[in-house]
């Protein structure tokens, strides 16, 4: 019985990791910040999703606060958010943090 409870609870959790950012491909990207993502890239998807800047997901992070958690992010990626949407550096995340 606790075996079972444990793995459905899992699953659930794994379910949630994996759906968080449903509807916001921008924060995909932002968030795995792997080598395929690029300013061109960012840029695309600002301008396909004009909103894409000031989304935010469950915790009420966007894009740019998911970028700020990468120590190494290159600047580019966060002045194309910046240029489309300055609005986002100062929206907080429900913690009260905001991304820069």
């Amino acid at each position: 019985e606790k075996a079972r409870r444990e793995d459905s609870s899992y699953k659930s959790v794994e379910d949630l990791l994996r759906n968080h950012f449903n509807g916001l491909p921008l924060h995909r990207l932002c968030y795995n910040n792997d080598a395929s993502l690029t300013a061109e890239v960012i840029r695309r998807n600002l301008q396909t999703d004009t909103d894409a800047a000031t989304k935010t997901d469950r915790c009420k992070m966007t894009a740019l606060h998911l970028l700020a958690l990468h120590p190494e992010v290159e600047v580019e990626f966060v002045d194309e958010i910046l240029k489309h949407n300055s609005l986002s550096a100062s929206m907080p995340d429900y913690n009260g943090k905001t991304p820069l």
